[in-house]
């Protein structure tokens, strides 16, 4: 006759399967992706939003939205001007300090022959020519700016934004800036071609200067 007998309390307990830990963890990486998803979906909406408000700026106040942008351009053509004009007053600060080197001896000549009567033929003869040299530099800086102004009037209607300018003054018969009825590749050509004339012509002054300070250093 068979027995039964009764399950031992020492039986060892069952260990947790493989797909309870699999359940465990795929629940755990769905709730990390879903505060994720709550946490970049007010990003998301806030820049939806923003284009939307921009879209709807440009469609109901187009008026107002080309004005700023206008500004922007004209306060940018203006930025660029003033750099065109302190390069150029760089440019010429070499001119600038030769003549006031001419008009120094000049000075010191007309107060030396005051003071002792003497007239040295030569002495004055250099310093003439050195007075005599044309002061064309300054004055056409002058000119310019007078020609650049006239240009920022014109782009304060919204018209010639952006257009190439002069940085060296070439002449009241030369555009200082590219206007509708000029040829843009042209005139860069010629602007290029009539620098490197006047970068010639300072060459020769200088030389010319050069000559006339070692002379009058020689008679003194």
């Amino acid at each position: 006759m068979l027995r039964r007998t009764a399950a031992s309390s020492s039986t060892p307990s069952r260990k947790p399967s493989n797909n309870k830990r699999l359940n465990t963890a795929t629940s755990r990486s769905k709730s990390n992706r879903n505060s994720n998803y709550s946490f970049l979906n007010p990003a998301l909406a806030i820049l939806l939003v923003a284009v939307i408000i921009l879209g709807l700026s440009w469609y109901l106040f187009p008026s107002e939205t080309l004005q700023v942008e206008k500004k922007l351009e004209q306060e940018a053509q203006y930025v660029g001007h003033r750099v065109a004009e302190n390069a150029m007053n760089a440019e010429h600060n070499m001119e600038h300090w030769w003549q006031s080197r001419g008009s120094g001896a000049a000075s010191a000549d007309n107060n030396n022959n005051g003071n002792n009567g003497n007239d040295n033929p030569g002495m004055n003869a250099a310093t003439a020519r050195m007075m005599a040299q044309p002061s064309k530099w300054v004055d056409g800086e002058k000119a310019l700016k007078k020609q650049l102004k006239e240009l920022l009037a014109i782009q304060e209607n919204g018209e010639l934004l952006g257009v190439p300018v002069l940085t060296r003054y070439l002449g009241e018969d030369f555009p200082a800036w590219v206007g509708k009825d000029v040829n843009e590749e042209e005139w860069k050509q010629n602007v290029a071609d009539k620098y490197k004339e006047m970068r010639e012509e300072e060459d020769e002054w200088r030389k010319e200067m050069k000559k006339i300070i070692d002379t009058k250093v020689d008679l003194v």
